[in-house]
């Protein structure tokens, strides 16, 4: 909320992490995570109308097997492009979270994430 307060551009990134704090099919986490990011974006209008907003999260599958978090799966990828695809509905810029696999830190991914172009 403090950024809506300054008039800065305000990003709500529900971390959607499919089988475990979202619902455990794609099309329920973004339900889920568009409900959020919807509800964040109407209370910083309320805060100070006008305020930019982004447009953005990522979607994480679970291993139900050993509970970890499968970076790399290709239900990852397929949220994200769903993300964006929701994004450019409401004409809102975006940002998402990076879902491949990196092997060390590198800014080779960041113009992909910067913008759903």
């Amino acid at each position: 909320m403090y950024m809506a307060q300054k008039g800065l551009p305000t990003i709500f990134t529900p971390g959607m992490v499919t089988g475990a704090g979202a619902p455990v099919t794609i099309a329920g986490a973004l339900v889920q995570g568009n409900a959020e990011m919807l509800a964040g974006f109407v209370l910083a209008q309320l805060i100070r109308p006008g305020t930019p907003l982004v447009y953005g999260g990522g979607l994480l599958p679970i291993d139900m097997r050993t509970t970890l978090m499968a970076y790399g799966a290709p239900e990852g990828m397929l949220g994200v492009s769903a993300l964006k695809e929701m994004a450019r509905h409401y004409r809102l810029p975006c940002s998402t979270l990076p879902v491949a696999p990196m092997r060390r830190p590198s800014t080779s991914r960041l113009p992909s994430r910067a913008r759903c172009g």
